[in-house]
Formats: C-alpha cells, structure tokens, sequence
C-alpha cells in the first residue's frame, strides 16, 4: 500500500538527508558507513511503505514496528550481524 501523497515523501526525504548529513558532519562517519545506514533507512521506509505505515514515520513509530521491520528482514534472509 502507497500513500501516493508527493509531500510526505518529500517530508521523509528531507528527514533521511538530514540524519545521514548529521551521520557524515556530526558523528564523523566513514562515506561506507553512511551509505549503509542510507540503505538500511530505505528499506525500513519501504517496509512502513508496503504496510501503509510511512505517515507515522518518525514521530508515531514504536519498538514493535522495529521489531516488525527486524523480522521481516530476517525472513528475506538479512544476517544478524548486518541488522
């Protein structure tokens, strides 16, 4: 399920280059590091996308939709070390 509203990806754009900015400014995180953590931020916006979950990201999110995302990734075969 697709929300279909342009602004709300905007919305979730804007919050995805903003934490990766801080990962590479502010925390000093290799350019490797950072392209992990944008791909793992990408398929948990795919996993809320396909759930019709994404207007509740980030304010309305709870540890069981993590956990969601954690399993449903361990499910596709994700290793452990990787999540």
């Amino acid at each position: 399920m697709r929300s279909g509203n342009g602004s709300e990806h905007t919305k979730q754009n804007e919050l995805q280059a903003l934490f990766l900015s801080h990962l590479s400014a502010e925390r000093g995180c290799s350019p490797l590091t950072v392209k992990s953590y944008s791909e793992d931020l990408a398929a948990f916006i795919t996993y809320l996308e396909e759930r019709g979950d994404l207007q509740r990201f980030p304010q309305s999110l709870d540890r069981l939709d993590i956990r969601g995302f954690l399993a449903d990734q361990t499910a596709k075969g994700t290793g452990k070390r990787s999540l």
